[in-house]
């Protein structure tokens, strides 16, 4: 098994070095373009997937505890992520965020374990929606229709849509994909005039007077359902390498959308429970009808539609998530790539072409067939899944940032002021939080199919079965971890100079500069400060993780001995 090289280490005076940027390496440098409008308007869509299927939280317990908790849940979970995540953004600015960041503080084995949790889980929050968008279209039928409501029809609706939205990837149409922000923001007319209208019927005292029929508050559901709603912040501050001064924009965006969020999620069910405290009403799609009763049956079909285009438009976002976490994992930690490109089949072709769909088609049909079958589970089911696999995941990313700032106290960018132990306490918050989650989840014995604590056991099945693949891997077929775990290479502009420039304090820095003409302004570089004046310094040196320059650029292996363009 070859030996884990560590990203980063630090260098003399304290300074972090990332051996990415290192003699040996050719990276791509992103141009910092993200201002604080676009990244603000970014995380709405990352962390605001529409209030559509919502109201099913009254199901969980009374009004009282949802709504507290909708008002806590981002000021003890999402807020420390948000800053979390900026800050190892910043520390470790490349392309694979969290899978990268956990591989260096806890090395190959569990990262690519922890890469396995975070796909499982986006597979199943991306079953989720076909199911809520099911329920909407159910609930807006007339009772006259025998099935309405059933599990057959919900099943069949979420599966066509599957189905509907897979064929399009296939034939690599993107226009679903390129208006997701409007499909989105569309989708949030009929909230906001449900909510401006509602203010006619607000009615506190119903938040506190409503009882819960079941007696029991359903723990398990309600916490998961409040830390799903808010789990978006997780991937605000992994944009942090695209944004200008992220020091300051992220935590001012983070400021923005923490107060937005909870009035985004409080007000209208509150607005509802002042319109209906009859908490035996509420399931997915009742929205729809109570937005009916509000303002007639116009504003009803508005709300389906709406409820549909947005859930579409977020179910698009996480099986693209998903498709590329399994694509990403995949070719960093096998020889894909090696094996299809000397394949003679053309069913292999096919499915490893990515030229149309963004990603090879297999991990798109993996994706697909997983999500067929999951729609069949209750949506309450599947979210309170989802979260129990991204807690291990989550576990793993909270001891990963204290770690890497114990290790590298000072960094160039964004970091939280404070030092290791505001680094622990903002980590606490959060993992008090998701080890509540994993209790209630573990300890839940409600039954589905007939079998009791099931997500116990799908869990541990999940478990096994990635230690299993983990250790034959590892153990049999060990590879060395890819430093960019990206299925995107490089593409090869042609070299217009190639450089090794004296510094005042004895080193160098040897840089390739390219022209392109898709985008003027990328540069290929590679930059060591240690490198000595007199070094030999070969094309060889200089090479894409992913192979992407060829081997004709390596006849430049001519020494540069001082010489400052060849």
């Amino acid at each position: 098994m070859a030996e884990h090289q560590p990203l980063l280490t630090a260098g003399g005076n304290g300074v972090v070095r990332n051996h990415r940027l290192s003699v040996g390496t050719v990276v791509m440098e992103r141009r910092r373009t993200i201002t604080f409008w676009p990244l603000l308007t970014v995380a709405f869509f990352l962390v605001s997937g529409g209030i559509y299927g919502n109201e099913a939280l009254f199901e969980s317990g009374p009004p009282a505890y949802v709504l507290l908790l909708l008002i806590i849940a981002p000021l003890v979970y999402s807020l420390p992520l948000a800053l979390m995540t900026g800050e190892l953004g910043c520390l470790m600015p490349e392309e694979g965020g969290i899978t990268l960041w956990i591989q260096e503080a806890c090395g190959p084995l569990l990262g690519a374990y922890n890469a396995y949790f975070l796909w499982l889980g986006f597979v199943v929050d991306a079953a989720v929606y076909p199911v809520l968008a099911a329920e909407y279209v159910s609930d807006a039928l007339p009772d006259h229709v025998a099935m309405k409501g059933s599990t057959a029809l919900i099943g069949s609706l979420s599966t066509a849509i599957v189905l509907l939205i897979t064929c399009f990837k296939l034939m690599g149409t993107n226009v679903l994909v390129s208006l997701t922000s409007v499909i989105l923001i569309l989708s949030f007319i009929p909230t906001v005039i449900y909510v401006l209208w509602g203010v006619t019927v607000m009615e506190p005292k119903a938040w506190i007077s409503a009882d819960y029929p079941e007696g029991n508050v359903a723990w398990s559901v309600m916490l998961a359902w409040v830390l799903w709603l808010y789990s978006g912040f997780l991937s605000v501050g992994s944009l942090a390498a695209e944004v200008v001064e992220p020091e300051k924009n992220i935590p001012r965006v983070s400021l923005v959308m923490i107060p937005f969020v909870i009035i985004f999620n409080v007000w209208p069910l509150a607005t509802a429970i002042s319109q209906d405290s009859d908490l035996t009403h509420y399931s997915a799609g009742y929205l729809a009808l109570l937005a009916g009763d509000l303002a007639g049956q116009w504003l009803e079909v508005m709300f389906v539609m709406g409820a549909n285009l947005c859930l579409i438009g977020v179910y698009i976002g996480s099986t693209m998530s998903a498709e590329r976490w399994a694509a990403q994992f995949t070719v960093q930690h096998t020889d894909f790539a090696e094996w299809t490109e000397f394949s003679t089949s053309p069913t292999v072709k096919w499915m490893a072409d990515d030229s149309r769909t963004g990603v090879p088609r297999l991990f798109l049909l993996i994706t697909a067939a997983l999500c067929v079958i999951l729609v069949w589970l209750p949506y309450d089911f599947l979210i309170e899944m989802t979260m129990l696999l991204v807690s291990f995941a989550s576990l793993f990313f909270f001891y990963t940032y204290v770690r890497l700032k114990i290790r590298f106290p000072e960094h160039d960018g964004f970091s939280v002021p404070g030092g290791v132990s505001v680094a622990c306490l903002l980590a606490f918050l959060p993992f008090a939080c998701t080890a509540a989650n994993i209790y209630f989840s573990v300890t839940d014995d409600t039954e589905l199919f007939g079998i009791r604590y099931i997500k116990v056991l799908s869990t541990a099945g999940a478990l096994i079965i990635g230690l299993v693949i983990h250790l034959v891997k590892f153990v049999w077929f060990s590879k060395p971890t890819r430093p960019v775990p990206s299925i995107y290479p490089i593409k090869e502009p042609p070299i217009d100079t190639l450089g090794l420039n004296r510094s005042t304090s004895g080193g160098a820095a040897l840089s390739v500069t390219t022209s392109s003409s898709t985008n003027p302004d990328q540069t290929l570089s590679c930059v060591d400060s240690t490198i000595s004046p007199t070094d030999h310094i070969s094309m060889a040196q200089i090479s894409n993780p992913n192979g992407s320059l060829p081997r004709a650029h390596h006849a430049f292996s001519d020494q540069l001995l001082g010489h400052t363009t060849v």
